[in-house]
């Protein structure tokens, strides 16, 4: 097996500035550290680039771009979807050498402790812990030679695969789901404001998160709510709270809980339920509260109800958006939602318990898999692990 070379990036990396001058291409590109690279104007919903877009930079398929305030977090990825695009002035586009570098083996180099490691280095104490190209570039790096690349990237995308595979059964679930409770609308259902379903007032959370942790009440706050498919209460926060702070924010089994504020609007009114047993259990401010008669409705059916485009129409003409898109409580009541009879809630409760059931099965395989290929990347990407030529 050939020896792997100690260099530095600047020996296999390029930087590209080609400036988009005649506006010839129209595509613009966002680096996200959840997506890799999205259109701008699909993903932000609406045009948030500047008109003239002369100044930006042409990044073509096969090149690199990350954004240097936001590359801790994982903004940087390989452009794969386009042939090409355009970026903001302030990305840092660059390629590699293909003789001596594989586009993809570097791709998975974002993903080592090493490469994490450099970046906190290399940013700490700068103007909004940014990256330039040339501390980029001085990075070292462990070069293995062309053909090890190839069989290290040949068994990580068998990873990846999997995944993929994984990852597209839970979406064709998904939409199952969807398409069930969609149909819930083309028959006779009775059609109920959403305040009429709720016992009492939806309750926004009075208790503010205080900064130290402890081993007392359990805490469901924003990013509980996109737990798939019920809220884990495994995964909450403990903390230490006053009587009279769990008084006011104390939970119940089957509370259903949405967001009152994102960034982007998809985010709001997003529906989760508590299905746990414990009663030590609290919400915080940022988080609305419904408990909902059962006699009228079953509250794991309006969790899911309040996934379809029905509603999720009718929850984005009620949200309003300035810095942050919101929603109150009282616009959440005035939601429209139509339901069966309880005969048929209970049997299209027990078909969505069926799929979510096997959507967490699902989830957990990919958190495995996910495991695996992060301790691979380690091993394999450091030359801890040789791959046989």
């Amino acid at each position: 097996m050939g020896e792997w070379k100690k260099v530095k990036l600047k020996e296999v990396l390029t930087e590209v500035t080609e400036k988009n001058k005649d506006e010839r291409v129209k595509n613009v590109l966002s680096v996200t550290n959840s997506q890799g690279f999205v259109k701008q104007d699909e993903y932000f919903e609406g045009t948030v680039h500047s008109q003239n877009i002369s100044n930006y930079k042409i990044i073509r398929k096969n090149q690199f771009a990350y954004n240097p305030s936001r590359v801790n977090v994982g903004s940087i990825d390989i452009l794969k979807t386009y042939d090409e695009g355009v970026l903001s002035p302030m990305y840092v586009v660059f390629k590699v050498d293909n003789s001596k570098l594989l586009p993809e083996y570097f791709r998975y180099y974002f993903q080592t402790h090493r490469f994490a490691e450099n970046v906190k280095n290399n940013t700490q104490g700068s103007v909004r812990n940014s990256l330039s190209f040339k501390a980029l570039s001085d990075f070292e790096y462990f070069l293995p030679p062309l053909e090890e690349q190839e069989k290290i990237i040949k068994h990580l995308q068998k990873i990846d695969n999997i995944i993929y595979k994984i990852e597209k059964q839970k979406n064709n679930l998904k939409k199952l789901k969807s398409n069930v409770l969609d149909k819930l609308y083309e028959k006779q259902c009775k059609e109920y404001l959403f305040k009429d379903i709720v016992i009492g007032k939806i309750r926004n959370g009075a208790f503010k998160k205080p900064s130290n942790v402890g081993n007392g009440y359990k805490l469901i706050n924003v990013m509980d709510l996109y737990n798939e498919p019920i809220i884990n209460e495994e995964q909450l926060e403990l903390l230490n709270v006053t009587e009279k702070e769990y008084n006011l924010n104390k939970v119940d089994k089957e509370d259903l809980f949405f967001t009152r504020s994102s960034l982007k609007i998809e985010g709001i009114a997003k529906c989760n339920i508590y299905m746990g047993e414990s009663k030590d259990v609290i919400f915080e401010c940022h988080v609305m509260k419904a408990k909902i008669n059962k006699n009228l409705a079953n509250p794991y059916l309006i969790k899911n109800l309040f996934e379809t485009k029905k509603i999720r129409n009718q929850v984005m003409r009620q949200a309003k958006t300035t810095t942050m898109t919101t929603i109150g409580q009282h616009d959440l009541e005035n939601i429209k939602i139509k339901v069966p009879d309880k005969n048929l809630q209970n049997k299209i409760v027990e078909f969505l318990f069926k799929i979510d059931k096997y959507l967490d099965l699902e989830e957990k395989r990919i958190d495995k898999y996910k495991i695996l290929k992060e301790a691979l990347i380690q091993q394999l990407l450091t030359g801890k692990i040789r791959m046989k030529i």
